[in-house]
């Protein structure tokens, strides 16, 4: 009886002892990422030089063991991700650049207004200490490119884009169609470089917009007036020829019935 009593704790102790390995190996497995589920982008075709807004729902993983000690959020889980939107020439990489600031649009690379960015913190409730989900809408306006469209981040890193003074236009390859981009990244890819870590892809979905240059118009010529008979004419402010006849006329009348 008592071997069997021995025997049951044993199990239960086996069982109790799994499901802890388990509670911990889950947030192991949850690692801070995320996945954008939904896009769009208005207008479908744009002006160069002008914004585009584009919109995302994304769905944010946090992990139990992804905590911000630094900042108070280490009693809950959380994760800091950087959001952002471009639009570049067919062919060209997409690159992440350099520049923090929390919560409101920025370019990750100063002077680069085809990209927009913004960071975005999931923190879990208090209950969530294993992670959690949260589904978040974000939205940015970056601007299509334009003549003087170039890489100010050209040449720091690994980035081997030409400088701005070898290609002052290089987003701007003409009207056509570019590829526009929502992406998820760990953060600003020189900004962690600095920091000596490695930039991280959680989800990029890409379009095609169509960029286009406004058609110039030219000015309307102003239209012929017919000419006016002579009689019609001013002489002085508005005083006509035949106003100055008619005057003369009356004036002859008046003195020839007074010589009579």
């Amino acid at each position: 009886m008592i071997y069997k009593i021995i025997n049951e704790i044993e199990i239960m102790r086996k069982i109790l002892v799994g499901i802890a390995l388990a509670l911990l190996l889950v947030p192991l497995s949850l690692a801070c990422s995320a996945r954008i589920e939904g896009l769009n982008f208005q207008p479908k075709e744009v002006y160069k030089g002008e914004p585009v807004k584009i919109s995302g729902r994304v769905i944010f993983y946090v992990s139990g063991t992804d905590r911000d000690w630094y900042s108070g959020y280490g009693t809950v889980p959380s994760c800091r991700f950087l959001v952002e939107g471009g639009i570049v020439p067919q062919g060209y990489p997409l690159a992440i650049q350099l520049g923090i600031t929390p919560s409101q649009p920025i370019q990750c690379c100063p002077g680069n207004d085809n990209f927009q960015a913004k960071y975005v913190t999931v923190t879990c409730e208090p209950w969530e200490q294993f992670g959690c989900k949260k589904e978040i809408y974000v939205t940015l306006e970056p601007l299509a490119p334009k003549e003087g469209f170039c890489d100010h981040c050209a040449g720091e890193g690994e980035n081997r884009n030409p400088t701005c003074a070898e290609d002052p236009n290089f987003y701007w390859k003409g009207p056509g169609y570019y590829v526009g981009y929502l992406g998820v990244f760990k953060g600003c890819y020189y900004d962690l470089v600095s920091k000596g870590e490695e930039q991280e892809f959680y989800d990029v979905r890409k379009f095609w917009i169509n960029v286009k240059e406004k058609e110039i118009t030219p000015p309307t010529p102003p239209t012929p007036q017919p000419e006016q008979p002579w009689w019609s004419k001013q002489v002085a402010g508005p005083i006509t020829t035949a106003d100055l006849l008619l005057i003369l006329a009356v004036v002859f009348l008046i003195v020839w019935a007074l010589k009579r």
